[in-house]
């Protein structure tokens, strides 16, 4: 698998101690194995080997100073793997990052990183291994390094195996008794271990070096007391307490010279003048033999004596502004050198101008600083433009001090720079509804207004029911909680704001007359008085009467023309009526009924109860008149209409010509009765003829009275 770095992320944190590493490390394990497993993949098993792999190259990074996935020696990542016992033919990968001081940011760096992000959540990885070195001195200070493999090894058992028997020790063949000679070896670790170095100097003595890189040069210094021809060897031990035989030794010739006086040896020496110089004009200075000499500095120095030679390693020439050592003129690197005299000798130490540059990255941390050659060109770069700071808290950047507001940043030093990223803090403000659409939800920066409203203020959800925005409920400092629809808010914190709804449904009232009062839309479970006029004249004799409440299925309600409802959903009622018609039964004889109100098209019975019949004239019912034509006495019609009958009646004299038949025998009773028959003839008369001028009916008016005849 490719592996890509990160870019640089500068940290000011100073938390360095091991114990703080160790568990910065474990904490990275647990948040890739969480990542993994919200993504549904298997948690990865830690391999010793590939977590040997990442430390040492971790370390090695921050010994040299620099960062790459390629090691100074040319070895890539996988060679490095290799080289710890990951041996495995399967898919390998690795993550690398610097100047990041706590495994939460290393994580967020990686996850905003595709193909860092990748090997994060690669389902082929099974294993994985994550080192962390620190060094106060190096630019990044934190190097992070995650090596990844497709074999789970966490159960193998791992034999240690010892460093390479180290090279046979390089240094002079010969010194004088006093004088202190380094001498330089190195050898490799099979497990890429850390090894340590210990130099026997043939004396009864030994020294020893820390732990190093494997593959590094290892150099200590040594003086004798005596002359004499001494052995010198070398043994490497690596972390894990494994040694190496020692290595071949070379033999060192200490001489028994006297520098100050020369005859003593017995050996005639001569003296040649050593002259120590720099390349730039400033009070740098040399300590030669523990004395300290401004540059230049000249010397006359007997033939094969030696010295110990030390230039400064940095001279500060102005605040922000230093002369670093880079070597000496003839190739020898370090400022710390020894020299016998062998003739005449120059030696110039050369120097190179130095600024410092000083990087803050993100707020309330410290500046981080580093020195750079004169002229070069420094790269600078957030790794990202939103840094998160919880939930609803973020730093977004806008910018460096030096008014460039891209991303990244070129900076050529030629002379102290201090550069700061610029962030403005935000604040997650949440626009909340059920329903209709907010607006004003999002990020703002600190101390800016928002303006949060939602519309339609009235949203109809079809089918007689519609939400009605009622009030907002806020949440957190600064928030509003009311009924105004817009509202601006100044945004100091981040905070929620809820539209609160209530829901209307519509009570729909549908009557083709009497003026329904109640329709209207209402708040669920509101009660509602609902009315209609129960009667309607349309004339005196038709009217409108009101019958019952139904619904849309055509299902009965209520028969009141008022009555309450609660409303619980949206609701149609419809009113009913049934149209009516007066029929009006008129007689001049007799006692009428049926008259009244009828509904249309209904059966109406009607009819009249004849007068009691009188001795002499009887009244006869003929029929019925005006509406309708009927002979019978009681009698029905359909009411389509408003309808008048009358009771039509002649009279019957047929008793009273009867009377005056009998004339003669009543006179015949005069006769032989007397005054008293007489008398009694008299009152019969009386009552007859009271009967016979009772009015009659027109009809009857017109009927000739012969019809009384005999």
């Amino acid at each position: 698998m490719k592996a890509l770095a990160l870019c640089v992320i500068f940290t000011s944190s100073l938390r360095a101690c091991t114990a703080d590493l160790s568990g910065e490390r474990d904490k990275l394990l647990s948040l890739i194995n969480e990542y993994r497993q919200q993504n549904g993949l298997p948690p990865l098993h830690v391999s010793k080997a590939l977590t040997t792999s990442a430390q040492l190259h971790s370390e090695d990074m921050a010994l040299h100073d620099y960062f790459s996935h390629t090691s100074l020696d040319g070895r890539t990542f996988v060679d490095r793997i290799r080289q710890a016992g990951y041996t495995y033919n399967t898919p390998l990968g690795e993550n690398i990052a610097a100047g990041i001081a706590t495994a939460q940011y290393v994580f967020e760096a990686w996850k905003s990183s595709s193909p860092h992000n990748a090997a994060m959540l690669n389902p082929n990885f099974k294993v994985i291994g994550i080192g962390v070195a620190y060094n106060a001195s190096a630019y990044f200070r934190y190097y992070w390094t995650a090596d990844f493999g497709g074999y789970d090894d966490s159960g193998a058992v791992v034999n240690n195996r010892p460093p390479e028997v180290p090279e046979e020790p390089s240094g002079p063949a010969s010194g004088y008794v006093g004088t202190s000679y380094a001498f330089s070896t190195s050898s490799t670790d099979p497990d890429g271990d850390s090894i340590q170095y210990t130099f026997d100097w043939g004396d009864g003595t030994c020294s020893t070096t820390g732990y190093l890189a494997s593959g590094c040069v290892a150099s200590l210094s040594h003086s004798w007391g005596k002359p004499g021809v001494y052995a010198v060897k070398v043994m490497a031990t690596d972390n894990e307490g494994s040694s190496s035989s020692w290595s071949s030794s070379i033999n060192f010739q200490v001489n028994p010279i006297n520098q100050v006086n020369p005859s003593n040896s017995g050996v005639s020496l001569r003296t040649f003048e050593v002259v120590f110089t720099c390349n730039v004009d400033a009070n740098i200075s040399v300590f030669v033999d523990g004395t300290r000499y401004s540059l230049p500095a000249t010397f006359r120095w007997l033939e094969r004596s030696a010295h110990e030679v030390s230039a400064e390693s940095g001279h500060n020439f102005t605040d922000g502004g230093r002369y670093v050592f880079k070597g000496w003129d003839d190739g020898f690197q370090d400022n710390n050198r020894s020299i016998v005299v062998s003739g005449s000798m120059l030696f110039k130490a050369v120097y190179a101008a130095q600024y410092l540059l000083s990087v803050r990255l993100y707020p309330n941390e410290q500046e981080v600083a580093r020195w750079c050659d004169a002229g070069a060109t420094a790269w600078l770069s957030v790794n990202s433009t939103v840094m998160p700071q919880g939930d609803d808290v973020r730093l977004v950047f806008t910018g460096w001090s030096n008014g460039v507001s891209a991303q990244a940043v070129n900076v050529t030093v030629n002379e102290p720079v201090s550069l700061s990223a610029i962030w403005r803090r935000q604040f997650l403000l949440r626009v909340e509804s059920a329903y209709g659409e907010v607006v004003g939800g999002g990020w703002y920066d600190e101390s800016s207004d928002a303006s949060v409203f939602v519309h339609p203020q009235i949203l109809d959800c079809g089918n007689g029911t519609r939400r009605v925005f009622e009030f907002w409920v806020g949440e957190g400092p600064g928030s509003y909680s009311g009924r105004d629809l817009n509202v601006t808010i100044r945004v100091e914190a981040p905070f929620n704001e809820t539209a609160v709804w209530r829901t209307q449904h519509l009570l729909a009232l549908d009557s083709a007359h009497g003026h329904p009062t109640g329709a209207g839309w209402y708040d669920l479970l509101t009660r509602v008085n609902v009315s209609v006029e129960p009667l309607l004249y349309e004339s005196p004799t038709a009217r409108l009467r009101f019958s019952h409440w139904e619904d849309v299925e055509g299902e009965e309600v209520n028969r009141n023309a008022s009555f309450e409802v609660v409303v619980s959903s949206p609701l149609v009622l419809r009113a009913v009526w049934t149209r009516e018609f007066y029929l009006n039964v008129t007689s001049d004889y007799g006692e009428t009924w049926g008259s009244g109100w009828y509904a249309e098209g209904t059966v109406a019975r009607f009819g009249v109860r004849p007068p009691p019949r009188s001795l002499l004239v009887a009244d006869v019912f003929e029929g019925w008149t005006g509406d309708v034509k009927l002979s019978t006495i009681n009698a029905t019609l359909i009411v389509d209409g408003p309808k008048s009958v009358v009771a039509r009646w002649r009279r019957d004299y047929l008793a009273l010509a009867a009377v005056f038949a009998t004339t003669g025998t009543v006179t015949v009773a005069f006769v032989y009765f007397g005054r008293r028959g007489i008398q009694a003839f008299r009152r019969m008369s009386a009552s007859f003829l009271r009967r016979l001028l009772q009015p009659v009916s027109r009809r009857e008016r017109r009927r000739p009275l012969t019809a009384l005849r005999v």
